[in-house]
């Protein structure tokens, strides 16, 4: 038998109007694509890849009588309809709408164009299309994002006024899809009669269902409010708060290992200062015994400067006033050479050059005659005579 009618046969309408019908081929080749059914005998068991669609429950073999049970949202209060789409009410307009939420949780509003209120992507459903598929179908349209029937969770029918039909009372199929990550957030863009798009933070959503960036249609703004204020929201929220939980821990990580690279360096800038400090007391120890070397010498110094100036007023007390005299005057005029000794012919220190002639006429001068080097007028003492 057919594991289409086979599943037909067991669920019945109420499969159908959530999942579509499977003896329509353009809704069971919807089906088939996320979760494909093989032909399977009757009386055999249901293939592994079945097994899902009772999450993960033992299946019946084909032929056994079993109770649907309808997928839930936790948290949610409105029964699901798994009813066919029933025939237009009087002043009432039944759509599909799909409740998207990016890593942020913030939630997609579409605008169509011609008019102002923003809502939730979808849209009517068309002859003999269940509420499910018309979300699939109309979200692709709207904004080219393709999801299978499994990958949606029906929160109920919600009705509320219409947004853009005045005096029109509104019945949503309303559905929530998966978290979308910041690619495939980026990826939505408008399509069909979507003029604009916009992200909307249920925080964002004032009384009257305004937000930053217009106005949202009554639905959208009963839903976003539920979203911020219970808790049947929560769980859909859980994974874009883990997102930036674990944003948050890859910052701390690297915050960590910056800190950590930072301590390093601040461990060895303080050893370096160590060193630096220590340098400077040693070249502080070493100039301050440099500096007592110098003043002990300087106090030598002027000890002997003091004993030669004695010695010196001493031996000039011997000396006759004029050749006194005259040997301060050639020490000024010299810079403070005032005599040289003469032993032969060679002067203490070299100092003086004697050339030969010079060194002839000193000779041939009287021993009581006060010589004077013609070069630079320095007294000749004769220590030969």
């Amino acid at each position: 038998m057919d594991m289409s009618r086979c599943t037909h046969l067991l669920a019945g309408a109420f499969w159908t109007a959530e999942f579509g019908a499977p003896d329509a081929p353009e809704q069971w080749a919807l089906m088939e694509t996320p979760l494909p059914l093989p032909r399977a005998a009757a009386g055999s068991a249901v293939p592994a890849a079945a097994a899902p669609l009772d999450g993960g429950r033992p299946r019946p073999p084909c032929g056994t009588p079993v109770k649907h049970r309808p997928r839930s949202v936790a948290g949610m209060s409105e029964s699901i309809p798994f009813s066919p789409v029933p025939a237009d009410e009087e002043g009432v307009i039944h759509v599909s709408a799909v409740v998207l939420a990016d890593a942020a949780g913030r939630v997609l509003q579409v605008r169509k164009t011609g008019t102002e209120a923003f809502m939730f992507p979808g849209g009517k459903p068309e002859a003999g299309e269940t509420y499910l598929l018309a979300a699939v179908r109309e979200l692709a349209e709207e904004t080219a994002l393709t999801l299978a029937p499994a990958d949606l969770a029906s929160l109920g029918l919600r009705r509320t006024s219409a947004a853009n039909e005045d005096g029109f009372g509104l019945a949503a199929a309303v559905y929530v899809g998966p978290v979308l990550d910041d690619e495939a957030a980026a990826a939505v863009t408008v399509h069909d009669e979507i003029e604009e798009l916009a992200w909307v933070a249920p925080g964002e959503v004032d009384d009257e269902g305004g937000f930053p960036g217009g106005r949202l249609a009554p639905l959208s703004a009963e839903v976003l409010r539920e979203r911020l204020h219970s808790g049947s929201s929560a769980a859909r929220d859980l994974s874009a708060i883990q997102g930036e939980i674990d944003q948050l821990g890859q910052r701390q990580s690297a915050l960590e290992e910056a800190q950590i690279v930072a301590m390093e360096a601040l461990d060895s800038a303080r050893q370096e200062a160590e060193r630096l400090s220590q340098e400077e007391a040693e070249i502080r120890a070493a100039g301050r015994e440099l500096t007592a070397k110098r003043d002990a010498e300087f106090a030598r110094l002027d000890e002997e400067i003091e004993s030669l100036e004695n010695q010196r007023a001493d031996l000039a007390g011997t000396i006759e006033a004029p050749l006194l005299a005259d040997y301060e005057a050639v020490r000024t005029s010299t810079g403070g050479l005032g005599a040289v000794a003469l032993r032969g012919r060679t002067v203490d220190g070299g100092a003086v050059e004697i050339s030969p002639q010079e060194l002839a006429r000193i000779v041939a001068a009287p021993a009581e005659e006060v010589i004077h080097a013609e070069e630079n007028d320095v007294i000749v003492v004769r220590m030969d005579i």
